[in-house]
């Protein structure tokens, strides 16, 4: 064997034991999650305080008796309750998981189990989709750095995916990392095509997030059929009626006969579907006509025409929807929404401040972005990269910065590039890796790889461990105030179901106490973050109000019976009425109530 065949053998040799040393890595840390949220996955969830303490209330409602089409949560804002935007069909696999599980547990252990089990299961099928499409795109080294960009990116390890990580996203991101590798893909054809557009309409009956995935990856087709008729028009003939005929069966599952009619902007209804049928029909359209013109110049002028009579068509029935998700609110509460919480407000409000947000999430994402994008012009201008490559890095490209982009409206909208980032950082990696083999004493290679690794898979581990070894005890932006109480240790359970003593009541529970509340005791409550309810959003205001008496006035109009609060804990900027109340001050008409945990600060509400 010569030293070219020695050298060959040992590298690959190493790419081997790189694969399956991550698979070793991944697995040990999803089991040890796994592990230390198994004791005790509810007392967990609660103090998430999240989307994911409503969707396990929307399941046990569900199991208790409620009706598929029925998505209100009764104990919120009693007695309309709280109508939720959200789909049954991501709530099967864990009611189903529940109900087996029960037929020889009971019914809290079944539960328990599914919590963790559930995530966790879409957290390996999401490592096992991104390290092979990484695998296929660019190699074993890029499939191994996909696995640890899944399970060390904050958004993919930590926020959408894991145990007791029970809200839609994490499926969404799955559905849609099947939709763009249909696009790459090197088969393509009419079974991709077919893939793409029911994994698409699924994802849109889970939720409207990725709306602008969908139409990007539907645009992306249509001028694949414009510039290669030959190639495109199979897979675009496919992707647009399975997109249609998809969302129209799913829509017709989760709504009831009597709102099929309801214009809404917030889930997959009429305004939508039109928008989809639009397309599917410029879809079909452009894949019959476009091998009938011969002239790229007069196919693209025919795209154009039909993709303005689909906008025109589906323009009418869209109307309501320019408003935005939140159209239906006041303005002083759509400001209040989009000035102060996280998801809504735009990402430049946390570049640079410290906080884990932006090194553990938004850092990562911008970085993998930029690399991978300079590596792909260079690519295209010297001549020296593969061309079935540099297309697939483009198209995974065009996804990543569309999210990047509109996270500068709402935070939330990076959602659309978490498909993709870890598949990216992949890339990334075995591209400067397989750099630096090629130049084995260059020094400028060796720090390229370093600085690519420490920028993409590392920024949020080593701004924690930073952290740790300084000794920062606020990792929110700065160190607590002396005496201060940080409000997220109210939530811990034992502190919440302390609350159970009190009567049957209809709670005010501020500081976000309210989603434990209603997961771990009996009561109602009266206040929470979302958008089709604005008397929930109305009384949320209370963390804001600075004078007492706009306090007193929305808890005597919502009926409250208790106001909740953490005692001594800033509940917005320490200087609002409620701040003063958790420090101890006193209010004619709240009363002090004793014998509860000594962590909260409960006021009967005695108003007239």
């Amino acid at each position: 064997m010569n030293s070219n065949s020695a050298s060959a053998q040992a590298q690959m040799t190493w790419r081997l034991d790189l694969l399956w040393g991550a698979v070793a890595v991944a697995t040990l840390l999803v089991l040890t999650k796994v592990v230390l949220t198994w004791q005790a996955p509810v007392d967990n969830l609660a103090r998430m305080a999240g989307d994911e303490v409503m969707r396990l209330e929307f399941v046990r409602e569900w199991l208790a008796g409620a009706s598929w089409f029925d998505t209100t949560i009764d104990r919120a804002a009693p007695p309309d309750g709280l109508s939720l935007h959200w789909s049954r069909y991501v709530d099967v696999p864990m009611a189903g998981m529940i109900l087996v599980l029960s037929t020889f547990l009971p019914p809290e252990t079944a539960e328990a189990i599914s919590i963790v089990l559930w995530p966790t299961l879409l957290l390996v099928a999401f490592i096992a989709v991104s390290a092979t499409a990484a695998k296929r795109l660019f190699g074993r080294t890029a499939a191994a750095a996909a696995i640890f960009g899944v399970i060390l990116w904050e958004a993919t390890a930590n926020v959408r995916f894991g145990p007791m990580r029970l809200d839609h996203h994490g499926f969404q991101i799955l559905l849609m990392a099947v939709v763009i590798l249909t696009l790459v893909s090197k088969d393509g054809g009419r079974r991709a095509g077919l893939l793409g557009g029911l994994a698409a309409a699924l994802s849109l009956a889970v939720g409207l997030e990725m709306l602008t995935s969908v139409a990007l990856a539907g645009t992306i087709l249509f001028v694949r059929c414009i510039l290669s008729p030959q190639k495109g028009s199979a897979q675009l003939a496919a992707f647009g009626p399975a997109l249609a005929l998809g969302s129209i069966v799913l829509f017709l599952g989760q709504t009831p006969p009597a709102e099929w009619a309801a214009r809404r902007c917030d889930e997959l209804a009429g305004s939508i579907l039109t928008l989809v049928g639009a397309g599917a029909v410029a879809a079909l359209v452009m894949s019959l006509l476009a091998g009938r013109v011969s002239n790229v110049g007069s196919r693209a002028l025919l795209g154009i025409g039909v993709a303005a009579g689909a906008m025109l068509a589906s323009f009418p029935a869209l109307g309501p929807c320019f408003e935005g998700p939140y159209g239906n609110l006041p303005e002083d509460l759509q400001h209040l929404i989009t000035s102060n919480i996280t998801e809504a407000r735009p990402v430049f409000a946390y570049i640079g401040i410290g906080k884990d947000i932006f090194y553990g999430y938004i850092l990562p994402a911008v970085m993998t972005l930029l690399i991978a994008t300079a590596i792909l012009l260079r690519g295209a201008l010297t001549g020296k990269g593969q061309s079935d490559q540099l297309y697939a890095v483009a198209i995974l490209l065009c996804f990543a910065w569309l999210g990047v982009l509109l996270s500068g409206l709402q935070f939330r909208l990076l959602v659309i590039a978490e498909p993709i980032i870890p598949i990216l950082m992949g890339y990334v990696v075995a591209t400067l890796a397989a750099a630096r083999t090629a130049r084995p004493g260059s020094s400028l290679s060796g720090l390229a790889l370093v600085f690519g690794v420490a920028v993409t898979l590392l920024p949020g581990q080593l701004h924690q461990g930073v952290e740790r070894l300084v000794g920062a005890e606020d990792r929110t932006g700065g160190p607590a105030a002396e005496g201060l109480v940080d409000k997220r240790s109210c939530r811990e359970a034992e502190i919440i179901r302390s609350l159970q003593s009190l009567p049957p009541s209809r709670l005010m529970p501020l500081g976000n106490l309210a989603r434990p509340v209603l997961l771990l005791t009996d009561h109602d409550i009266l206040v929470a973050p979302y958008h089709r309810s604005e008397l929930l959003m109305r009384n949320l205001a209370l963390f804001y109000e600075r004078e007492e008496a706009a306090v007193h006035t929305a808890l005597r109009e919502s009926g409250a019976d208790y106001l909740v609060l953490c005692r001594n804990a800033h509940h917005w900027d320490g200087k609002s009425f409620v701040d003063s109340l958790a420090a101890g001050a006193v209010s004619e008409g709240l009363t002090p109530v004793d014998g509860l945990h000594p962590a909260l600060a409960v006021f009967r509400v005695d108003l007239q």
